[in-house]
């Protein structure tokens, strides 16, 4: 099958979206898919058509699209040209051209650069389509995160209403549809969040197959006035990583507990904190040898909890790395951390979770009893915890260090059986059918 796949983030060193899809593209590709890339300047590529020779996409055509609001449509791009002229002189009359800008948004369902972007990918995505001695893409496959994959290719099926789609979300969107705690705040007249919904619903109508990262998700999303749309959803679980391979574990001396990942502000290391003080409140001893380790962004918030609960010397942070250089780490660690925001319905499937899974590294989950991660962790894999009580955490500390000390870590790792669950193996298939259906070929 030929496939573009038409996606705002790509590189695997630059969000946790880009790594998703760069291991999807290998997939499908070493399953016997060929696949080009559409995406944004947003990564560390270079060229506007390129070929890796290495990595996850080597041998993948990507073709990067940079934004351009002064290709806009005439009348859209003098709006945006004045409004933004007569915002950056200030002064009189700015709450009036404030609000001119914000209606020129809601009349493109999101900001100036996002449109232009959506417009000027799917317009090179629709020229693509027969770019190859003639010969078409069998399938349009869209990702969310960012929504604005979904826009270009809203554009490009405008161009060419034949043509097949799959669109995968990977969180809610718009962003008031989120879960509460996780939930955007809205706008003050509600407009942009009306527009978005009705952007949404073209896209679930339009699109011939659906793609989520967990049926929870999906039933979330696709309920109420959506809720017709659930059959031609998927849930296909985050690939782990299955490409580098996998350092042995060694038990050393310290205690290692890692957490690699971007800290959202919704997932509050308070009560990680607050259980890990109870912890070694509790048995001192353990204060020499155990570590907790936060790689990646938004670690600032780990260190004013450092402060504040004094856990100089047992936790540190790091900066964000390339996932090449974060994997060996994983693969060593003793313990995994991840971080939930305390919900009615764990809805989510953090891409880290597959990535932890591969590892083969047990998990220390705070995250909601009732949920997808809950659901992974009920075969097996680690310890889950509710992510607001920290009497628990500091209990799974607790557990967790007595084994390791017993050298019995292994009891908690993941088996064979729920690392496959997250492997090209399982996964390759899953896709097959969602596309399969966007073909019309259930």
């Amino acid at each position: 099958m030929r496939i573009l796949l038409l996606s705002y983030h790509l590189h695997p060193d630059w969000t946790a979206e880009g790594l998703c899809v760069a291991k999807t593209a290998r997939m499908l590709v070493d399953h016997g898919h060929q696949v080009e890339i559409l995406t944004s300047m947003a990564n560390y590529l270079a060229g506007e058509s390129l070929i890796p020779s290495s990595g996850l996409l080597a041998g993948i055509r990507v073709h990067r699209v940079a934004a351009a609001p002064n290709r806009l449509p005439t009348g859209f791009r003098q709006l945006y040209t004045f409004t933004h002229r007569q915002q950056r002189r200030g002064g009189r009359g700015g709450w009036f051209w404030d609000k001119s800008a914000a209606a020129l948004d809601i009349m493109l369902g999101s900001n100036v650069e996002d449109y232009s972007w959506a417009r000027d990918a799917g317009d090179l995505a629709a020229r693509l389509w027969y770019n190859h001695d003639g010969v078409p893409f069998d399938l349009l496959y869209s990702r969310l995160n960012h929504f604005v994959s979904h826009l270009a290719a809203l554009n490009v099926v405008h161009q060419r209403p034949h043509i097949h789609w799959c669109a995968h979300f990977s969180d809610p969107w718009p962003g008031h549809l989120y879960p509460t705690d996780y939930r955007h705040k809205p706008t003050r007249s509600g407009l942009m969040e009306r527009r978005q919904e009705r952007i949404l619903h073209t896209i679930l109508d339009r699109a011939q197959s659906l793609t989520f990262p967990g049926d929870r998700l999906c039933r979330f999303l696709l309920s109420g006035s959506r809720e017709r749309y659930r059959h031609k959803a998927h849930a296909i679980p985050h690939l782990g990583n299955f490409w580098d391979g996998r350092p042995a574990y060694r038990q050393g001396e310290q205690f290692n507990l890692v957490f690699a990942g971007f800290l959202l502000r919704q997932r509050s290391t308070e009560s990680l904190f607050q259980g890990l003080q109870q912890f070694l409140t509790a048995t001192p001893q353990a204060r020499a040898a155990i570590r907790m380790q936060f790689i990646g962004k938004n670690t600032a918030v780990v260190e004013e909890g450092v402060q504040k609960y004094a856990l100089a010397g047992v936790v540190s942070t790091a900066p964000q790395r390339g996932f090449s250089e974060v994997w060996p780490l994983l693969c060593q660690a003793d313990v995994l951390l991840l971080i939930e925001s305390p919900m009615a319905e764990g809805v989510f499937m953090p891409s880290k979770l597959a990535d932890y899974l591969s590892a083969g590294r047990p998990i220390l989950a705070l995250s909601p009893p009732v949920g997808t991660v809950a659901d992974f962790l009920s075969q097996g894999g680690g310890l889950r915890v509710d992510p607001d009580d920290a009497t628990q955490i500091a209990q799974a500390l607790q557990q967790l260090y007595a084994l390791w000390q017993s050298h019995r870590l292994e009891d908690l790792a993941p088996a064979p059986s729920l690392i496959d669950r997250v492997s090209p193996a399982c996964l390759a298939p899953l896709y097959d059918a969602a596309f399969h259906q966007a073909l019309g070929k259930e």
